[in-house]
């Protein structure tokens, strides 16, 4: 039912609020008391033509709202063309001094033939003799459906209609990320299997640059290893201090100063020592691979012009980049399946 009329600037009305109790209302009055502009006011909201003559002399615009209480079927309505329904539904129309009309449901821009569906069945103007409702082919069918007993008929259908445009935007939504996504699709492979070559869960770069280094300067560090494990060789600095430690322990000295050097002399004698040995096995281990040099070579570039492509620092946000990837292959894998099931 219609709970509140509200007009403003409207022909000759500067403002009028007008409030309707359930039941029938009538309104009554001579003749030039403005019935007639209450009328056309209503004929505005139903969605007929306006134009800049119904603009009165008190602003630029006029403005008609009406608030309504929501029937049972206008949630299909508001849901179909996702409007929001509150507890009260309000209609407004505003037609400016140039001419131009604008419509509202709820405080949401609509276009006239969807006020005009809305308000097709709820708001009826009648005059004198006028049949204009049963010459309308929405009422006729409902006539017809209701005497023939389809209105369950109807019903279903209405529901299945609106499952049909519920699908429509579902398949829309789709379809739209799924364009989106196939644009990428190949540049996105096309990053994924480089970053697969990399091979990131079965090497360690940082080993390998570490590999790389020693095979680079295996001729250098050969010869400082070679040095060092002379250390342990006659005439070298082991065999210096254990003559310097042989002449002390002939002294036999207990405490002071010369028995806290002698301890620092022999301990410094034990990690030369272990040193030396450690120089000795490093050694073996320093070889010169050319094959393997250039294989190194060729890996670590790779990695590094990749790193460096996907401003990274590290094997880690590369690997982490290449799951995003592959999650973004199934999700557009999964819309597929969606949108080939919808």
């Amino acid at each position: 039912m219609i709970r509140k009329l509200r007009i403003s600037n409207f022909a000759l009305i500067e403002h009028l609020e007008l409030e309707l109790s359930e039941g029938f209302t009538i309104l009554t009055g001579e003749t030039g008391s403005g019935k007639s502009i209450l009328l056309n006011a209503f004929s505005l909201i139903t969605g007929n033509r306006s134009s800049s003559s119904v603009v009165g002399a008190y602003g630029k615009k006029a403005m008609v709202e009406i608030l309504l209480s929501p029937h049972e079927d206008d949630e299909a309505f508001f849901e179909r063309n996702q409007l929001d329904l509150d507890s009260e539904v309000i209609l407004r129309r505003e037609v400016s001094i140039s001419g131009k009309s604008r419509a509202f449901i709820n405080d949401s821009p609509v276009s006239l033939q969807l006020l005009k569906e809305y308000t097709s069945n709820k708001l009826l103007v009648h005059s004198q003799y006028n049949t204009y409702e049963l010459k309308s082919k929405k009422t006729q069918l409902e006539l017809y459906d209701s005497m023939t007993g389809h209105d369950n008929d109807v019903m279903l259908f209405l529901e299945s209609y609106d499952d049909l445009i519920r699908n429509r935007e579902i398949v829309g939504e789709l379809l739209s990320n799924l364009n989106n996504s196939s644009k990428d699709m190949d540049y996105n492979q096309f990053l994924y299997e480089e970053l697969i070559a990399l091979k990131l869960d079965e090497r360690d770069y940082s080993s390998m640059e570490e590999e790389l280094f020693k095979l680079e300067n295996s001729e250098e560090i050969r010869s400082a290893l070679q040095k060092i494990e002379g250390f342990s060789e006659d005439g070298g600095v082991y065999s210096s201090l254990i003559d310097v430690m042989f002449q002390l322990d002939k002294l036999n000295i207990q405490e002071g100063p010369l028995a806290d050097l002698k301890e620092r002399l022999n301990e410094t004698t034990l990690e030369i020592q272990d040193i030396a040995s450690e120089s000795s096995q490093l050694f073996d281990s320093v070889v010169d691979d050319p094959e393997r040099k250039l294989e190194l070579i060729h890996q670590i570039d790779e990695f590094n012009r990749v790193v460096t492509k996907h401003k990274v620092s590290s094997q880690n946000d590369l690997a982490t980049i290449r799951d995003e990837l592959f999650n973004s292959s199934k999700d557009l894998k999964q819309m597929e399946a969606e949108l080939s099931h919808a």
